[in-house]
């Protein structure tokens, strides 16, 4: 080997390191996962916590709990599904937990190479229409690439262990496949101010104020409508009917705590059998 090639050589890695950054992962994960098993903990404590919430604006206390009582319930039968199908076949829960384990030990390695100085091949790659993490910093920057992949090999995992596992009834799989990409898109790193490098450099170049004008305007929606969980998403004031806003003849035929059912008039003679359902943005 050349004095040249010798050069080129990453510096010999620290296994001690290696596994005190082995050992912070599994915490991390650990943390990730209890958001995910205690569904029931959360189901069990939310009289007491709603009990706490001033009754103001209208509100009453019971709002919030008939809002997700009807999903929460569905949640815990599936999950309960979920565990059953686990506990019958365990060998695919450690087939999944090894496989998760192997890949975040790659990830580890990978990341002491990188920050010795060395060539490493990433151990996870983000979908290419991913645009969560469309920002160069993601790949550039070695601990938002760190951060990025191990949050995939994490949802890679979860993902895979439901889709392994048997449920009695294919419609639980289907509802945990779906509570869980909420949850796995709720807890991506992109989602948090400090772990999103466009916010950081936001943040930095404003100097904070982009932090203090989304306060504001949770603020402002807040004292609108207090304790409604309610997010403006545009500028009611602006419309105008007859303008930019337009109006059909019909009626509310069905309404509950998240939407209400419009069905318009019809406008032509004959119609077809079936109704067309439109589902507009949720703004």
């Amino acid at each position: 080997m050349t004095k040249k090639e010798k050069e080129k050589q990453p510096d010999k890695v620290n296994f001690e390191d290696l596994n005190s950054v082995f050992e912070n992962n599994l915490k991390i994960y650990n943390q990730y996962l209890e958001s995910f098993k205690n569904v029931g903990s959360i189901q069990n404590n939310f009289s007491s916590f709603t009990a706490n919430i001033p009754n103001t604006n209208n509100f009453t206390i019971n709002d919030l709990s008939n809002l997700i009582a009807p999903t929460m319930t569905k949640m815990m039968e599936s999950l309960k599904n979920f565990q059953i199908g686990v506990q019958q076949n365990p060998k695919t829960y450690f087939d999944q937990l090894n496989k998760w384990i192997s890949q975040i030990a790659s990830l580890n390695f990978y990341f002491v190479t990188k920050a010795s100085g060395g060539a490493a091949n990433p151990v996870v790659l983000e979908e290419k229409t991913d645009k969560r993490f469309s920002n160069e910093e993601w790949k550039s920057n070695l601990f938002f690439d760190f951060i990025k992949q191990f949050y995939l090999i994490s949802t890679n995992f979860l993902n895979n262990l439901i889709e392994n596992v048997e449920f009695k009834d294919p419609k639980d799989k289907r509802l945990m496949q779906f509570y869980l990409k909420q949850l796995n898109s709720a807890l991506s790193p992109s989602n948090l101010a400090f772990t999103n490098p466009e916010v950081l450099k936001k943040t930095v170049d404003e100097k904070g104020n982009n932090l203090a004008k989304g306060y504001e305007n949770y603020k402002k929606d807040f004292e609108k409508h207090p304790n409604k969980l309610f997010i403006q998403q545009s500028k009611a004031g602006e419309f105008e009917i007859g303008k930019n806003l337009a109006t059909t003849k019909g009626k509310v035929i069905f309404k509950n705590n998240l939407f209400e059912l419009i069905q318009y008039d019809c406008t032509t003679d004959q119609q077809y059998a079936k109704p067309m359902l439109v589902i507009p943005p949720f703004i």
